[in-house]
C-alpha cells in the first residue's frame, strides 16, 4: 500500500510532461508556418526594411539625406529645382552642385542707412549700390538735401531720420521730438522736418529712447504720419519702445529694426552683421536692419551684397517690409 501513492504521482508527472512536450511543438509548428506565410506573402517587418532602403534615406529630422537622393523634385526641391525646406518642418535637402547652399531658403532684407546729411564724403558710394538701400536723412543738416536728392536720381528710397529725445539727453536739438512738448507742438515739427527732406516716403527714429517709450508723444508723431500716408520704422533704440503699436493703432504701416549693423565701425565686424542678418532673414522671411553712413558700412556692404545675393537673398526697400 505504501507504494501505491509513489506509482500515481510518477503517472502524473509523466501526463504533465507530455502534455507541456505537445504543446511546445505545437507552438514551433505554428511559429514556423507563420514565417513561411510572411516570406510568400510579401509582407511583414523584413519587407519594411527593403522598402525603406528603395526609399530616400531620412534622417532623425525628417529630411532626405545626400545617400538616398532621386531625381526630380522631392521634399527638398521645388519644381523649380530650387532648395526649400523639407516637408514637415524639417532640414532643407541638400542643393544640387551649382547651386548655392542656405540654410532655409531665401529671404528677404531691407537695409535702412541712418545719418545722412552729416557727411557728403560717402553719399555718392551709397547711391552706386547694387541694392535699393533706404537712405534715412536728418532734417535740417549740411548735407541732408544734396543726400535726399542723390538717393532719388538713383532710384533709392528716402526716410526721414527723425530725431527723436533720448534717456541721457545729450545732442537734442530745438527740433528734437520730445515729452516736453505739447501735441500742437510735436505735430508741428514732424511736418517741418517731413518738408525739408524731399521726396520721403516713411520715418525712422534718430536716437529717442525715451520718445519712443512715450505714448503721448508717439500718439502725436503718428497722426502726422497718417495724415501724409507714410510709413514708420521703429529703431528699436529702447526695449520699452511703444512706437509700433501705436503706428499700428493708427493705421500707419510700421515695421521694427531686427539688428544694427555696424556697433563697431570695422568693415570686417559690418560684413558678419550681415551675414547674420541673412540667416535671420532666411528664418523669418523678411527683416530690417539699420547702418550708418560710414566708409566702413559701405565697404562692407559693397562686399556682401553680391554675395548675399548670389545665395538667394534678396534686398527690398523699406516701405516692403513694413505691414
Amino acid at each position: 500500500m505504501a507504494g501505491r501513492p509513489r506509482g500515481r504521482n510518477r503517472r502524473r508527472f509523466s501526463t504533465v510532461w507530455l502534455v507541456l512536450l505537445a504543446v511546445t511543438l505545437a507552438l514551433i509548428a505554428a511559429a514556423c508556418f507563420k514565417a513561411s506565410e510572411q516570406s510568400d506573402s510579401g509582407k511583414g517587418p523584413a519587407t519594411e526594411h527593403r522598402d525603406q532602403a528603395s526609399s530616400p534615406a531620412v534622417n532623425n529630422q525628417g529630411a532626405p539625406s545626400a545617400a538616398g537622393s532621386q531625381a526630380g523634385p522631392s521634399a527638398g526641391t521645388g519644381r523649380d529645382g530650387s532648395s526649400q525646406p523639407a516637408a514637415g518642418g524639417g532640414a532643407a535637402a541638400k542643393p544640387s552642385p551649382g547651386r548655392p547652399a542656405t540654410t532655409g531658403g531665401s529671404g528677404k532684407i531691407a537695409v535702412v542707412i541712418d545719418d545722412f546729411g552729416y557727411d557728403g564724403s560717402v553719399i555718392d558710394g551709397f547711391a552706386g549700390l547694387p541694392a535699393p538701400v533706404t537712405f534715412a536723412v536728418l532734417p535740417y543738416k549740411p548735407y541732408s538735401q544734396r543726400a535726399a536728392q542723390a538717393a532719388a536720381a538713383a532710384g533709392k528710397p528716402v526716410m526721414l531720420h527723425l530725431p527723436m529725445q533720448s534717456l541721457s539727453g545729450s545732442d537734442q536739438e530745438s527740433t528734437t521730438i520730445g515729452d516736453g512738448m505739447s501735441d500742437s507742438e510735436i505735430r508741428q515739427a514732424v511736418i517741418r522736418a517731413i518738408q525739408a527732406v524731399p521726396g520721403v516716403s516713411g520715418v525712422n527714429n534718430h536716437q529717442g529712447s525715451a520718445a519712443t517709450a512715450n505714448s503721448r508723444v508717439m500718439r502725436a508723431v503718428m497722426s502726422v504720419l497718417r495724415d501724409r500716408g507714410l510709413f514708420f520704422v521703429d529703431s528699436r533704440t529702447s526695449s520699452d519702445s511703444v512706437a509700433y503699436d501705436v503706428a499700428r493703432g493708427y493705421g500707419v504701416p510700421a515695421g521694427e529694426n531686427a539688428m544694427f549693423l555696424d556697433n563697431t565701425n570695422d568693415s570686417g565686424y559690418v560684413s558678419g552683421r550681415l551675414g547674420k542678418a541673412a540667416e535671420l532673414a532666411q528664418k523669418q522671411g523678411t527683416i530690417i536692419v539699420i547702418g550708418h553712413a560710414r566708409p566702413a558700412t559701405l565697404r562692407a556692404l559693397r562686399e556682401m551684397i553680391p554675395r548675399l545675393q548670389g545665395e538667394g537673398i534678396v534686398f527690398v526697400p523699406a516701405s516692403a517690409a513694413v505691414r
